[in-house]
Order: C-alpha cells, then structure tokens, then sequence
C-alpha cells in the first residue's frame, strides 16, 4: 500500500478501534505503529495481534545492532519531525 503523508499506516490502528469495539479478532501481519495492539492511554487491546514489531523496538535493535556490530560510539540521525515513524525511532 504506498504512503501519502504517512496515512496508510494509520490504518491498521483505525481498523485496530473497529475490530476492539466488536470484540472482532484482528491479526495484523506488517503493521508496526505502537498504537495497533495498545490504546492510546496504554490498555492492551485483548482481541488484537500483530506478527512485526513495534516501532520502539525497531530503534532500540538499530542502535544495538550500530553499538555492538559497528561499534558505533556515535551516531547521526535524520528524521522527518512531521513523519511519526520515523520519530519514533528517532525517539526509542
């Protein structure tokens, strides 16, 4: 599914709210945004799975991977502040 201004990857949390609000069983194969498989106000949703990981973990793997198989002391980011995936790695 292409990007237009990051929308589509708010998808899988809008269809996330849908399946919640009818105890309906979701499982979500590539959607990463945290908010898929957690509400906004940090619950579990109960009925929602996801087979990818997370953005936080996604950053927290590349500044492992930087630290310890490049041995990187230092790193550069850069990142779209409008853009909330790539924001979250920057952040995690």
């Amino acid at each position: 599914m292409p990007l237009i201004n990051g929308r589509s990857r708010k998808a899988a949390v809008a269809a996330a709210q849908v399946a919640e609000a009818d105890m309906a069983l979701m499982l979500a194969p590539t959607a990463t945004h945290p908010l898929v498989t957690v509400t906004g106000t940090g619950q579990t949703r109960p009925t929602i799975f996801r087979a990818s990981f997370a953005w936080p973990w996604q950053g927290q793997a590349a500044a492992r991977f930087a630290y310890s198989q490049l041995r990187a002391g230092k790193a550069a980011l850069f990142f779209n502040p409008g853009d909330d995936y790539t924001l979250a790695l920057a952040d995690s």
